[in-house]
């Protein structure tokens, strides 16, 4: 089998304002006037960030039906089996972004 992250469910990782942009290549100065949808948000601070800054942001997400001691615990669990795995598949990330796994 080939080496990759065993994800046997959604892994609740957030993603901050800086990464949405860089991933998605979105220009913060044209979104200023738009009104943004952020679906399947997760546990992202994108909305959060971006409503902070003045943009018009709404996040939805079914996650958010579960309360936030729900949430927080799944968010742990989640991160902890992920970072388990990652020093046994860090070569195949590129490390721009992130310099490393810390």
């Amino acid at each position: 089998m080939d080496k990759q992250l065993d994800l046997k469910d959604v892994v609740l990782i957030g993603r901050t304002f800086e990464e949405y942009c860089k991933m998605f290549d979105l220009d913060s100065n044209l979104l200023k006037n738009e009104i943004i949808l952020d679906v399947a948000s997760g546990v992202s601070s994108f909305c959060a960030e971006a409503n902070r800054e003045g943009f018009n942001v709404t996040a939805s997400d079914r996650i958010y039906s579960s309360s936030p001691l729900e949430i927080e615990q799944k968010c742990r669990q989640d991160l902890d089996m992920v970072v388990k795995q990652l020093p046994d598949i860090a070569d195949l990330y590129v490390w721009n972004f992130f310099k490393d796994i810390q």
